[in-house]
C-alpha cells in the first residue's frame, strides 16, 4: 500500500543516515547495516522500495570502503544479494540497476578489489560475488579496472585453487566473465602457473556449478590462444576426455552444454580427436545429445561429430 511504501521509505532514510555515520564509528551503524542486509533477502514490496533508495546503495558502498571490519562484511553481503546475477538461472530484473548504481560510486572497484586481495574470507567472498555481478552488468569498463589492479588475477586464481567451496565457485564465475570474449585477459590468465591443471581437475572434483565455469573458462582460453588446445588435450595424457564423460553422467542440461562447447574447441586438433574417439562412451554421449534434439545442444553435438569424422 501507499502507507507501507511511505513508512518503508522513511525507515530506509533513517538507516541510510546511520550507515553514513559508520565511518565515524557512530553507535548503531553496524546494526543498521545488518538490518539492511536482512531486508535485502526479502522479496516483494520491501525489495522494490529498497531498490529505489539510491542514497542507501551509496551508503552501503561507503560502508564497504570505510566501515569497520564487520560493517564491510555486512555491506558487501547486502550488495551481493541485491545485484545478484546468474546466467544459469533467474536473475532479478532489477539487478542491473543496482550494479550500475554500485559502479557509479567513486572508488567502488578499488575498494572491492582490495577486499578480495586483503580482506577476511567473510569480506572477500561477497566482494568477489559483487565484482562478478558488476562484470556481467557493466562489461569492459569493470574488466579493465580489475585487470590493471596489481596481483588481482593471481589472487582470483589462488582462490580457485584453495579457497572454501563457495568462494572457489564465485572466483571461477568471476574469472569466466573476465576472460569471456577478451583476448587480452585470456593472455594474462594463461600465464598463471598451473591454470590448466587446476581447471582440468575441477571437472572431476568440483560442484556442478564449478564444473560448468571450469568448462567455459577452458573453452575461452582455447578460443583466444590456440596453443591452449594442445596444452589442455595433452594434460595428463588426455585425461580431460575421461573427465568430461563424468559431466555427461550428471544429466544436468547446462553442464552438458558447457561440456559440449569445450569439446568442440578440443576437437579442432587432430591429436585431440585421436584421444577423443578412444573414450567410446563419450562419443556415444555426444550422439545421444543429437538424438534428444534439445537446442542448442544437438547442433553443437553435431558439430563435434563432424569434426571427429574429419
Amino acid at each position: 500500500s501507499a502507507d507501507n511504501r511511505l513508512s518503508l521509505s522513511k525507515d530506509f532514510k533513517v538507516l541510510t543516515r546511520l550507515i553514513e555515520m559508520g565511518a565515524k564509528r557512530a553507535p548503531g551503524s553496524t546494526s543498521a547495516v545488518g538490518a539492511v542486509f536482512e531486508m535485502c533477502k526479502e522479496t516483494g514490496e520491501c525489495r522494490q522500495e529498497l531498490l529505489m533508495q539510491q542514497e542507501l546503495i551509496g551508503a552501503l558502498v561507503s560502508a564497504a570502503k570505510l566501515g569497520s571490519e564487520r560493517q564491510k562484511e555486512l555491506a558487501c553481503g547486502a550488495l551481493a544479494v541485491l545485484g545478484h546475477k546468474d546466467e544459469f538461472g533467474a536473475s532479478p530484473p532489477d539487478s542491473d540497476l543496482v550494479n550500475l548504481n554500485i559502479s557509479a560510486q567513486d572508488g567502488a572497484f578499488e575498494a572491492l578489489a582490495l577486499l578480495v586481495l586483503e580482506g577476511s574470507p567473510q569480506q572477500a567472498t561477497p566482494a568477489t560475488s559483487i565484482l562478478g555481478n558488476l562484470v556481467m552488468s557493466s562489461g569492459a569498463f569493470v574488466k579493465n579496472s580489475l585487470a590493471e589492479t596489481k596481483g588481482f588475477l593471481s589472487k582470483v586464481f589462488r582462490q580457485i585453487r584453495g579457497a572454501a567451496p563457495l568462494h572457489r565457485g564465485l572466483s571461477l564465475r568471476l574469472l569466466y566473465h573476465l576472460v569471456k570474449g577478451d583476448s587480452y585477459l585470456v593472455g594474462m590468465v594463461v600465464k598463471e602457473p598451473g591454470m590448466v591443471k587446476v581447471l582440468s581437475e575441477m571437472l572431476e572434483g568440483g560442484t556442478n556449478t564449478q564444473r560448468r565455469y571450469a568448462c567455459l573458462c577452458i573453452r575461452q582460453m582455447m578460443m583466444f590462444d590456440k596453443r591452449m588446445v594442445a596444452q589442455v588435450g595433452d594434460f595428463n595424457q588426455g585425461r580431460i576426455f575421461k573427465s568430461t564423460l563424468l559431466l555427461f553422467d550428471e544429466h544436468d542440461s547446462s553442464l552438458a552444454l558447457a561440456a559440449v562447447l569445450m569439446l568442440a574447441s578440443l576437437a579442432s586438433s587432430p591429436l585431440n580427436r585421436e584421444r577423443f574417439v578412444k573414450v567410446e562412451r563419450l562419443v556415444l554421449g555426444v550422439c545421444e545429445m543429437i538424438t534428444r534434439r534439445e537446442a542448442p545442444h544437438h547442433l553443437l553435438a553435431g558439430r563435434v561429430l563432424s569434426l571427429l569424422a574429419g
